[in-house]
């Protein structure tokens, strides 16, 4: 299946700065029936908290691991 994976570009260590634009947790895109809906990630120094609300089973969790799976997967040179 194409994925359509793109190269992360990483900039500089202490810019402190993660920016996501239609990211997708590829996991979970795997398995989901339906489409499974990109999201964006801004956090930078004046954005470093984010708070997440929803009801239960809206996909808080899956957002959350998306970011932090998505960083790794950057960090050690992987397509995301």
């Amino acid at each position: 299946a194409d994925l359509n994976f793109v190269k992360p570009e990483i900039v500089s260590d202490t810019s402190g700065v993660i920016d996501i634009e239609n990211g997708r947790h590829p996991l979970q895109e795997l398995i989901v029936n339906d489409e499974f809906i990109p999201n964006d990630t801004t956090m930078d120094e004046t954005n470093r908290v984010l708070v997440v609300t929803g009801p239960n089973f809206s996909g808080k969790s899956c957002y959350a691991r998306q970011v932090g799976v998505l960083v790794y997967l950057a960090h050690v040179g992987s397509y995301l």
